[in-house]
């Protein structure tokens, strides 16, 4: 018994340290000015400590050129795999599905390492206060998700009804069914015995479009935050912050470009799907700018506005990238039955494309 007594007594020790250290490490990720300040000010509240911005040499200049170099590193992102996609090139077409499965570790790590760690340190930082509802952040994640989820079963309802609505004729099933008629359907028979003839591509492509527009969706809202926080921070790890945003947004850019560039899209959608992306972190960094003499990432109302849109980024990112994207290829769409070199390569560029983005998420 003593025995056990010693080791239920070492674990709680560890568990106690290791509480702590996450504590701190959390405190000083978020920002580390704060935790230095603290230490040498105990006389002053948690409010004035909250309340102060880190005297730092804010340069104009630099920042007017991350801007343009974000854009620069956000639209070669986005347009290269568009591109591979109009190659007829068999060789650019295997890049392509490389790329588009890399992208799939891309989306879910981002959520996953930088949308969801970043907002829980943002709910844990002491300038917060005590919320009401401790697990804040994890709900606002999970209720984002079952969002993302009921506008992907509507839209897709309503989808399948409008263009079956315009283009599926059905048969009578005590008629003959002719040869044509007679060959298996893809989507399930439907339950009053009536089956349609044809199932066109129009109904899975409005959907594939559907379903990459809610993923746009989650990463612009991450993005222009990226750029808000970039345009309006400076000090000694503004250059790390800035340099790995830009592979940040560039390997984001690989993630979204290639499932914009397997969908039929006319040259109009395909143009402004891009654009979206390529000027959103811009723009952010434009209202960072603009805001930065006021600016301080400590206040309250600004630490539950970044929290809380790095949640919903994260629930969008997370069921876009688990429900949409892996599970859609790998368990229910085309490698379910691929030959095993080919599905051993869509692994590999996800666990890649997961490995890179994680690596990033230790500097921005």
């Amino acid at each position: 018994m003593p025995i056990d007594h010693k080791i239920v007594g070492a674990f709680g020790l560890l568990y106690a340290l290791s509480s702590s250290t996450l504590v701190a490490a959390t405190v000083d990720m978020r920002n580390p000015h704060l935790g230095r300040r603290a230490v040498g000010s105990e006389a002053k509240s948690l409010a004035e400590r909250c309340a102060e911005q880190a005297p730092v040499d804010y340069d104009l200049e630099l920042h007017i050129v991350a801007l343009f170099v974000l854009l620069v590193a956000s639209t070669a992102g986005v347009v290269i795999p568009v591109l591979f996609g109009t190659l007829k090139s068999t060789f650019w077409k295997r890049v392509l599905a490389f790329t588009k499965y890399f992208g799939t570790g891309v989306i879910i790590s981002t959520g996953y390492v930088h949308l969801m760690s970043e907002s829980l340190q943002t709910f844990a930082n002491p300038c917060i206060g005590e919320l009401p509802f401790r697990p804040t952040g994890p709900a606002i994640i999970m209720a984002s998700s079952y969002g993302v989820f009921l506008i992907d079963f509507f839209g897709a309802r309503l989808v399948r009804r409008t263009i079956r609505s315009r283009s599926i004729s059905f048969i009578d099933p005590t008629t003959p069914p002719t040869l044509e008629e007679s060959k298996p359907i893809p989507s399930p028979a439907c339950a009053h015995g009536l089956q349609p003839k044809v199932v066109g591509g129009e109904e899975s492509s409005k959907q594939a479009y559907f379903d990459v527009c809610l993923l746009e969706s989650g990463i612009v809202f991450h993005s222009v935050m990226v750029g808000v926080t970039l345009g309006a921070s400076a000090g000694d790890g503004w250059l790390a912050l800035f340099i790995a945003t830009c592979f940040h947004q560039f390997v984001e850019g690989l993630g979204l470009g290639s499932r914009i560039g397997v969908l039929s899209l006319s040259k109009l959608k395909l143009t402004s799907m891009c654009t979206a992306f390529a000027l959103i972190t811009s723009i952010g960094i434009g209202i960072g700018i603009g805001v930065h003499a006021t600016w301080n990432e400590n206040d309250r109302t600004s630490l539950l506005v970044i929290g809380t849109l790095d949640c919903i980024s994260a629930g969008i990112l997370l069921y876009a990238g688990l429900i949409q994207l892996l599970a859609h290829d790998f368990i229910y769409g085309e490698m379910r039955d691929a030959p095993t070199g080919k599905v051993v390569m869509a692994l590999s560029a996800v666990a890649l494309g997961s490995a890179i983005m994680s690596l990033i998420g230790k500097w921005a």
